[in-house]
């Protein structure tokens, strides 16, 4: 009689090694989603605290402190139509909601930021396209146009994104179209940076901008100003792009392939036609024949003649009370007049006086 055999212990696989570290350690796990959760919550509580007052729109929800009050009741006047204008210009007609945040000084600003870190004392405003947050700070000596125009750039970034479907594009792109919605530098400031940065041979290349800009405040202003510039000059090719790049980024097409299909050519072949354009249209003699810099030297110069001409003025009325006008009755005139009905006039009997006697005197 055959001994019947045991069945065989089965022997246990391997536990992956995600598995397993799971299970060693998932208590770890559990105390680093705690901790990085209560700062979170934390965070949002102290914004909440340090930002009182709210204002909601359609598209947005403002937060401000209260001594800002007067700056958020002006710019929830304009966000809306800002946005729709923003948003017709790029294309995008879905639904979006914004939140912004405002603050005074940099501790209270670095505060409201989404991730725990201090911005640089020079940023007036932050965008969070993914998280649809805008962060807005008034620095000392800064009004509402200077705050507003902070506004319309960062929105536009806010709205340039989603339009986009959050597809990678240049920075030079993202900053041109922001500069262009929010018109940020004025045209003759744009002209008069690139003519002199022209005539020093100092245009940073536009392949140079797409990741980042310079850190130093001068050649930061010109990278903006190269990137709006070389942004109307493709608008020149086509004045259609930024709807048209945006459609395609849409639809799944990177950003080179979507200019270069709005272009017809690519983006590459147009550069060497672009230095040119730099060459032709900003060197010394257009910076001479620039009519904004002779209306600018005519508006330094207006108090000088406007001093110069009350001086003048200052000088006749004196000399005009020393020595009596044609106007004024001379002082030597004999006592008996004319009689009120004669038809002498003053000229005429000042003449007669003034006129040599004649030798023949009638009686």
């Amino acid at each position: 009689m055959k001994t019947p055999i045991p069945p065989k212990t089965p022997i246990p696989s391997k536990t992956p090694m995600r598995e397993r570290f799971f299970a060693r350690f998932g208590w770890l796990v559990l105390v680093g989603l705690f901790w990085f959760g209560f700062p979170q919550k934390g965070a949002t509580l102290a914004v909440s605290k340090q930002l009182p007052q709210t204002l909601r729109t359609k598209h947005f929800t403002l937060r401000y402190p209260t001594d800002l009050a007067w700056l958020a009741r002006r710019i929830a006047e304009r966000m809306e139509q800002d946005y729709l204008r923003i948003a017709e210009e790029l294309g995008y007609k879905e639904h979006a909601h914004f939140e912004i945040r405002m603050a005074r000084v940099d501790r209270d600003y670095a505060a409201i930021q989404p991730h725990a870190w201090t911005p640089h004392a020079w940023i007036a405003g932050l965008a969070y396209p993914r998280q649809g947050l805008m962060t807005l700070r008034q620095q000392p000596g800064q009004g509402f146009p200077q705050i507003y125009q902070t506004f319309v750039h960062e929105l536009s970034h806010l709205v340039l994104f989603r339009a986009a479907r959050f597809q990678p594009m240049p920075l030079w792109f993202v900053e041109a179209v922001a500069m262009q919605q929010s018109n940020d530098y004025t045209a003759f400031d744009r002209f008069l940076t690139l003519a002199s940065a022209q005539i020093s041979g100092r245009i940073p290349p536009i392949p140079s901008l797409t990741q980042r800009f310079p850190a130093d405040g001068s050649s930061a202003t010109l990278a903006y100003a190269v990137s709006f510039a070389h942004l109307q000059f493709l608008r020149a090719h086509a004045p259609d792009l930024l709807p048209r790049v945006l459609e395609l980024l849409r639809t799944g097409h990177s950003f080179d392939q979507a200019l270069s299909n709005v272009l017809g050519q690519p983006h590459a072949r147009l550069l060497p036609a672009w230095q040119q354009h730099l060459r032709s249209h900003y060197h010394w003699i257009a910076l001479l024949a620039h009519e904004t810099l002779w209306l600018t030297l005519f508006c330094l110069l207006l108090p000088f003649f406007y001093i110069r001409q009350k001086a003048l003025r200052k000088q006749q009325i004196a000399q005009m009370q020393d020595d009596p006008s044609p106007e004024d009755p001379p002082t030597d005139l004999p006592s008996s007049f004319p009689p009120s009905d004669a038809s002498l006039s003053y000229t005429e009997l000042r003449r007669a006086l003034e006129s040599p006697p004649s030798d023949k005197i009638g009686h």
